[in-house]
């Protein structure tokens, strides 16, 4: 009798899924009891430009207890610790953390500690937030997908291709109706309108090169928008007021050029944050004229509720007011031969 042989065993390591961690919100695991979980990463504040990696602070090279994220607090235990990569492996205790549900998210959660460190630093949760630069990447193992039959393979892979079409689709609807939405979304509709309605209409062939010039200024606004914006999310306008107004207390040696330094550097954001709110009323105001333009250029405008010649309800009344006329003047003699 012929043997045949055993089939190898899959020696496929298990699949992995990686995320970034917000380092401003607490983010839900979903590990069951026992479960690991790997975070890697460093985040900087620019208030004083300490670092902290998942569970440590570091100021100027050493390293001290407390990291960016709570432990215990949030259903978690450190299992294994890389100290040259800043990389923990973290294993769910099954417990509720105070931490998680505080945030109302589920245990475990990577809970960032912005209470206690922005305290340190006489700030707001908020405005501390705002000053931590860096990322924190959670990788988590999959486990592996149960044995399936080929002809569940194709199936599943078939219906899986799709899945994948129908959300390509969706995700390009999504940024297309996202677009449309946004400021120059509007404008670059409004200017569609208005050359369909001046269309077709010689006299209105001069506004054709007007469209494109407010076009033209439409992403010229939108393009200083879109870099306002992104600067304005790394400045905070009152962090820098406050550190102003504590140099102006201190008796320290250079509290004056510091405070000075930093009123140069206030204006600068309160200009920053003008150039924003500027850039988007100028996108409205574009936006708006075009579309004023598509209602104005018609042939009906100035519509009178009574025509200006023969207008038909008087000539209706007449007709009937002559009649009546005519009825009234034999009226006489219809009653004498009666």
């Amino acid at each position: 009798m012929t043997l045949l042989p055993l089939a190898q065993a899959d020696v496929t390591p298990p699949p992995l899924r990686q995320a970034t961690a917000p380092l401003d919100q607490a983010t839900p695991l979903r590990l069951p009891r026992g479960a690991t979980v790997t975070v890697e990463g460093l985040a900087t504040t620019s208030f004083d430009g300490t670092e902290f990696d998942a569970f440590r602070t570091f100021h100027g090279g050493s390293g001290s207890p407390g990291g960016l994220f709570e432990v215990e607090a949030a259903g978690l235990r450190i299992v294994r610790e890389v100290a040259d990569r800043h990389q923990y492996v973290l294993e769910a205790t099954g417990t509720t953390g105070p931490a998680c549900k505080a945030a109302a998210v589920a245990s475990p959660c990577l809970a960032p500690r912005l209470r206690p460190l922005a305290q340190e630093r006489l700030q707001t949760e908020r405005d501390f937030a705002a000053t931590l630069k860096g990322h924190m990447m959670v990788t988590t193992t999959l486990p592996p997908p149960p044995p399936r039959s080929q002809l569940a393979s194709k199936v599943a892979l078939g219906f899986g291709g799709v899945l994948v079409v129908g959300l390509l689709v969706a995700v390009v609807f999504g940024v297309l109706s996202a677009r449309r939405r946004s400021l120059l979304g509007q404008v670059l509709v409004a200017a569609k309108e208005a050359r369909r309605a001046a269309t077709g209409d010689p006299s209105l062939a001069i506004l054709f090169p007007k469209i494109d010039d407010l076009v033209a200024r439409g992403q010229s606004l939108d393009r200083a928008r879109r870099v306002c914006a992104a600067k304005l999310s790394r400045v905070s306008r009152r962090a820098i007021e406050q550190r102003r107004a504590a140099w102006q207390l201190s008796g320290a040696a250079g509290a004056k050029e510091a405070s000075e330094a930093l009123g140069h550097e206030a204006a600068e954001a309160s200009r920053l944050e003008q150039d924003f709110a500027s850039s988007i009323a100028g996108l409205e105001r574009i936006a708006s004229a075009l579309r004023a333009l598509a209602l104005r250029v018609r042939d009906e405008r100035g519509v009178a509720a009574r025509a200006d010649l023969a207008d038909p309800v008087d000539e209706l009344t007449r007709e009937l007011d002559v009649r009546e006329a005519a009825l009234a003047e034999l009226e006489p003699d219809l009653r004498s031969k009666a």
